[in-house]
């Protein structure tokens, strides 16, 4: 299988911005959503509550906001306190007790509604928690909190990342500095094949984060998509400088080497990636797929094919991977035997079925590679062997 790497997941935009699943929006009162559509945003007991948690005296906070409850039992505030502190002390089940009641007590509070659009969220309850958002948007229209809540929905689980870059560009045209929404949005325009403001905006929310390295990892995702593999190299290298204990960068710096045929950066690379993190099943396999392209250090490539395979058995590419270390060690029946296994899944790619084939003609099974040819051809007829395929194809006819 060839080398690849999986986009970075736009969950990071919470590192910009705020928790996935923490019903208190900030630990300071004043930034609070409620702070412009509530008066019990300066409830005494509620701002100590607050000051408390931001000291890590969660006892404290529990006796405030529940003096601040009895005083306002209208305000979903309180509730929504208490809440976070059972999340923080992991009582799930006792925190979504109170973000419903928060709910119950104030249902036309923006914070109430936010709040259970983030637990609707973790829980998977993605249409849901879509219309919370929604509501939390419209009672607190000049508030960034619940668009940025309702863009990250839209990128990560309704895949709709048109609707979340307009989310986002309203958000900067509110608060232009920004880093998440900025970030939000280059993760957005680079989903929708708009490299330029992928560029602009991944460029900008390094600027603005610049002791963050996960812009810079998303920058290099778009510089690489735009053809400057030596600007995706320099901007995981300033990555690794914030972070160099993040295998994650030094895997996607082998990923681009190999993609450029910098074989020696590649091993070192892939190598250094397994250092930091030695469950990385996609180093191994595209350590040992280099290797059996290349006929070298197959020895290696053997050991780290059936790595790969052990740390990851379901993937049937790091399968394919194996098989073609085999042929490229010159076990022709090995690798024939898991490439018959490998393809008869349904989800089976056209490059197992295109290794299938070659495989087969190495035995001299002529029919049996041309139908495996023209299954390659059948599942991805635009595959990037597909000229090497036809050719084949016309031989054996």
């Amino acid at each position: 299988m060839r080398a690849t790497v999986k986009n970075i997941s736009f969950v990071s935009l919470l590192i910009l911005s705020i928790p996935a699943w923490s019903v208190i929006l900030t630990s300071t009162p004043k930034k609070q959503i409620a702070s412009a559509s509530s008066s019990t945003a300066t409830n005494t007991s509620y701002d100590q509550g607050l000051i408390a948690m931001e000291k890590k005296q969660f006892d404290l906070a529990d006796k405030l906001f529940k003096d601040a409850a009895k005083n306002e039992p209208t305000s979903a505030l309180p509730w929504l306190g208490l809440a976070e502190i059972a999340r923080i002390n992991k009582k799930e089940v006792e925190a979504e007790k109170l973000v419903r009641k928060a709910v119950e007590v104030a249902p036309d509070s923006p914070d109430s509604q936010l709040a259970m659009g983030r637990l609707l969220y973790a829980k998977k309850n993605y249409i849901d928690a879509e219309a919370r958002f929604l509501k939390a948007s419209t009672l607190a229209p000049g508030t960034i909190g619940p668009r940025l809540d309702l863009a990250e929905l839209y990128m990560t689980a309704l895949n709709k990342p048109d609707k979340a870059a307009e989310l986002f560009r309203q958000v900067i045209s509110q608060s232009p500095d920004h880093a998440g929404a900025h970030f939000g949005l280059g993760n957005a325009s680079f989903a929708l094949k708009n490299y330029p403001d992928a560029l602009l905006n991944l460029t900008k929310a390094s600027t603005l984060a610049p002791d963050n390295p996960i812009p810079k990892i998303a920058l290099s995702q778009a510089q690489a998509a735009s053809g400057d593999y030596k600007a995706a190299i320099v901007s995981l290298q300033d990555a690794a400088k914030l972070a160099p204990k993040m295998a994650d960068i030094p895997l996607r710096m082998g990923v681009l080497y190999q993609q450029t045929k910098h074989w020696a950066e590649a091993y070192t690379s892939y190598e250094n990636a397994l250092r930091l993190n030695d469950k990385l099943a996609l180093a191994y396999n595209n350590l040992a797929w280099m290797a059996a392209d290349r006929k070298e250090r197959l020895d290696e490539a053997l050991r780290w094919a059936n790595k790969a395979v052990e740390l990851a058995p379901k993937a049937l590419a790091f399968k394919d991977t194996l098989a073609w270390v085999k042929r490229a060690r010159g076990d022709t029946s090995g690798a024939l035997e898991l490439l018959l296994a490998i393809t008869k899944s349904p989800n089976a790619s056209a490059e197992a079925f295109y290794h299938l084939a070659l495989v087969r003609a190495d035995g001299g099974q002529k029919p049996e590679a041309l139908t495996a040819f023209k299954r390659v051809l059948q599942i991805d007829p635009s595959y990037s062997q597909a000229g090497d395929v036809r050719a084949r194809i016309k031989q054996l006819e």
